[in-house]
């Protein structure tokens, strides 16, 4: 075999085990929150092996997190870690690797996300929209609710703006001003 030949089927065997990235869809969610996922991709004409267990990423922090609740059905990023995450998973803090697995596929995170090719034939109902300048626009056909355990959701829309449009401040321990017309803050969308 010729040299070159040669080293471009190691190559290309060596690439062909070693994963970074994929599309996948949820197969099952788990009570720890940990899901099963389909890979979106065929090897050799064949589906790849669904994974299991595997743990939802969520962006935040140590004081905040943004939750997305998710479903069956619902796609994710599988991204696989350049070590093994047996040992990370249990509390999270900088351990050795526990085996000499690299790019394993089994070691991933799922990351929810929408991505119009394939969220296309959803009805995406809820969304959260922050542009350029800060503005933030909700759009659902459901509550918004302030603080876990409320209640009561927010007024929306007429509601709310009627009720803005009447508030002032004025006498007793607050400001003696007057609110600024809520109109110029809180736009109605149609």
């Amino acid at each position: 075999m010729e040299g070159s030949k040669l080293i471009q089927e190691l190559t290309e065997e060596i690439f062909d085990k070693i994963y970074c990235c994929l599309p996948a869809k949820i197969t099952k969610i788990h009570d720890d929150k940990s899901v099963d996922a389909q890979p979106l991709f065929k090897l050799n004409g064949k589906n790849m092996p669904a994974l299991v267990q595997i743990p939802l990423l969520f962006m935040g922090n140590n004081n905040s997190v943004i939750n997305i609740e998710s479903q069956v059905g619902d796609y994710v990023l599988l991204l696989v870690a350049d070590y093994d995450i047996d040992n990370l998973a249990i509390d999270g803090k900088i351990k050795n690797v526990n085996t000499d697995n690299k790019h394993d596929i089994n070691d991933c995170f799922a990351l929810p996300f929408s991505f119009t090719p394939f969220n296309s034939s959803k009805s995406q109902s809820n969304k959260i929209n922050v542009d350029a300048s800060g503005n933030i626009t909700i759009e659902t056909n459901s509550n918004i609710y302030l603080g876990e355990g409320s209640t009561e959701s927010v007024p929306l829309g007429d509601s709310l703006k009627t009720w803005l449009d009447g508030h002032t401040h004025g006498g007793g321990s607050g400001p003696d001003t007057e609110s600024p017309n809520p109109s110029s803050k809180v736009k109605v969308i149609n």
